[in-house]
């Protein structure tokens, strides 16, 4: 399963690295982070994914934004617990930065998976294309329950100023 989530995203990064523009005054992408977009002032790096059994079974998506800076740094109780523990661990490290949540919820079974398909910025909207990428109907999937997330950060001069805003792709 492993296999499956570090290809999905190694296909994301792909894709996004067409769309990006040149970066100025970035900083650059944090030890085990995967950079996906880099624009003027902005840079999107993949901190964390998953899809941990562990979690609320009542648990809706959610898809938001956490700033140390506004102090906008509530994390939602029914989050897993894996990912709760990565974002605490990343708000400490680089309270600056903000942080993009998009957490699909419980999943049926194990292959589910987030993906980022699209980061646009323009002016001061950040836009995050995603999708829940059900298992590909070749793998034997387990019957349990998942709860598929992505964490993403965003740094740089501009970051704390964006207002995020997400679109599931079709």
């Amino acid at each position: 399963m492993n296999k499956l989530f570090s290809t999905l995203a190694m296909l994301a990064c792909l894709a996004l690295s067409a769309c990006a523009s040149p970066a100025t005054e970035t900083p650059s992408a944090a030890a085990g982070e995967t950079n996906l977009a880099e624009f003027e002032g902005v840079r999107v790096t993949l901190v964390s994914f998953g899809a941990p059994m562990a979690g609320e079974h009542k648990a809706q998506a959610l898809y938001t934004v956490l700033n140390g800076t506004t102090h906008n740094t509530t994390i939602e109780a029914s989050l897993p617990d894996e990912l709760k523990t990565v974002l605490q661990e990343a708000l400490a490290a680089s309270p600056q930065d903000v942080y993009v949540i998009l957490y699909a919820g419980p999943q049926p079974s194990s292959g589910y998976a987030l993906q980022i398909d699209d980061v646009k910025l323009n002016g001061n909207d950040l836009q995050i294309t995603y999708r829940i990428a059900p298992p590909p109907p070749s793998t034997g999937a387990a019957t349990v329950i998942t709860h598929p997330y992505v964490l993403l950060r965003v740094s740089g001069p501009k970051a704390a100023d964006l207002n995020v805003t997400f679109t599931e792709a079709k």
